[in-house]
């Protein structure tokens, strides 16, 4: 019985998964798949085996954000107000010179965020702003949390 019966009937499925082949010769990898044929309903080639997950560096420069809007909204000077609102309000003073040049999507996607983030704060207060309120804290079992 094929994957598709499968579903249809309402019957439990069984897949497995084999590592697509490190160059173009498929010769050995559809032997694998042979090999499962009569075990399994359907065989995927996955397109990332051993893939690592990564946080977005969207993500990354949201976190930036909150941690630069509370380090403004509790200790106030020098740390510039970098929230929504204000970043709305203003895009050429954070963003600065970031925005000369742009003439494409991929220009704007391109843009380095959490570097305009920074922009007006020079390198000690980014260090400051790593003691004052860390990415990661050290917990007690030894790991970090962020």
């Amino acid at each position: 019985m094929r994957l598709q019966q499968a579903l249809e009937a309402g019957d439990f499925a069984l897949t497995a998964e084999v590592m697509p082949p490190r160059g173009g010769e498929i010769k050995r990898t559809l032997e694998h798949a042979a090999l499962l044929k009569d075990w399994v309903h359907a065989v995927n080639v996955t397109d990332g085996s051993r893939a690592v997950m990564r946080m977005s560096s969207l993500a990354v420069c949201r976190l930036l954000q909150q941690r630069l809007c509370l380090a403004h909204r509790e200790l106030g000077a020098p740390w510039l107000d970098r929230s929504d609102a204000a970043l709305l309000a203003d895009p050429e003073r954070w963003l600065g010179d970031q925005l000369d040049g742009l003439r494409s999507r991929q220009d704007l996607q391109d843009l380095n965020l959490c570097e305009a983030l920074w922009s007006g704060l020079d390198w000690s207060l980014r260090q400051e702003l790593e003691t004052l309120l860390p990415a990661r804290l050290a917990i007690p079992s030894g790991r970090e949390a962020s």
